[in-house]
């Protein structure tokens, strides 16, 4: 079932330098910047409802030592990688 939705305007301040970026990412992705901007908001909505799930029961289950980060590779990854 495709549900529609009542659209409105909004209007935004923006650096230009934004706004040709929108436009050109737009015409890439054969969308258009209002497109863009709602597909980002709904993804961020949807990605902080799942980071807040994840916080909920984080600490949850303890990990073996051996994922531990005092283990010898991760010291190891830790100066290879500049963490």
């Amino acid at each position: 079932m495709k549900y529609f939705y009542m659209r409105s305007k909004l209007t935004l301040s923006v650096e230009e330098k934004t706004i040709r970026r929108a436009k050109i990412l737009a015409k890439k992705r054969k969308s258009s910047v209002s497109r863009l901007f709602s597909d980002f908001i709904d993804e961020s909505s949807r990605m902080e409802e799942k980071m807040s799930a994840l916080k909920a029961v984080s600490g949850v289950i303890d990990l073996p030592a051996a994922a531990e980060p005092d283990n010898e590779y991760f010291d190891h990854a830790q100066k290879k990688h500049g963490w």
